[in-house]
């Protein structure tokens, strides 16, 4: 913010023009235009500070509670709600995420073998091994996980009407082009 000229105020005048007083160390005044110059200049920093805390506000939510508005705005209740459907992408995702990182098929065939032959786990202790496993996984290969599920929850809040096109003319209960009518809606 720059400056304001301060004038002392050593002969008060009235609104009817008569002279008021004189005082050699009277009050500090400013000029209408200097005092309007900084007020807006104040005006423009507080919104600039009240949008900072805003979006300081929105990254600090937890991220899980920042994913709701978009499923439930992409795909209702039904579907974000789906166990299977929920299951299916997050595991399209983990697979293309490996793949990227150089996982081959053969290796993730063997895996889901592995996995498939082990007791099944408690959902909760697996979240947090997938998040241990994830952050690891992000710190081998110099990604920041944060960093890219901000850019990727921006980017597909912009492509809501794609995503709701590819789903609906997607077979409906199926983790893959196909029909499985075994399958009913949870």
């Amino acid at each position: 913010m720059t400056e304001v000229h301060r004038y002392k105020a050593v002969t008060m005048i009235s609104a009817a023009g008569a002279t008021i007083g004189y005082d050699p160390h009277g009050p500090d005044v400013v000029m209408a235009t200097e005092f309007d110059r900084v007020t807006a200049e104040r005006d423009a920093l507080q919104q600039r500070l009240n949008a900072a805390d805003q979006r300081i506000d929105e990254l600090t939510s937890p991220f899980q509670s920042r994913v709701q508005p978009w499923l439930m705005e992409c795909f209702g209740p039904m579907i974000a709600g789906d166990r299977e459907e929920r299951n299916h992408r997050f595991l399209e995702e983990a697979l293309e995420l490996v793949q990227a990182c150089g996982c081959s098929a053969i290796e993730a065939h063997k895996l889901v073998d592995y996995v498939y032959g082990r007791d099944v786990g408690e959902p909760a202790q697996e979240v947090g091994g997938v998040m241990v496993t994830l952050a690891a996984l992000c710190l081998a290969n110099g990604l920041d996980m944060h960093e890219s599920g901000e850019t990727e929850l921006a980017r597909i809040w912009t492509k809501v009407e794609q995503i709701r096109a590819k789903q609906a003319a997607k077979p409906q209960m199926s983790p893959l082009p196909g029909a499985y009518p075994q399958r009913t809606p949870q």
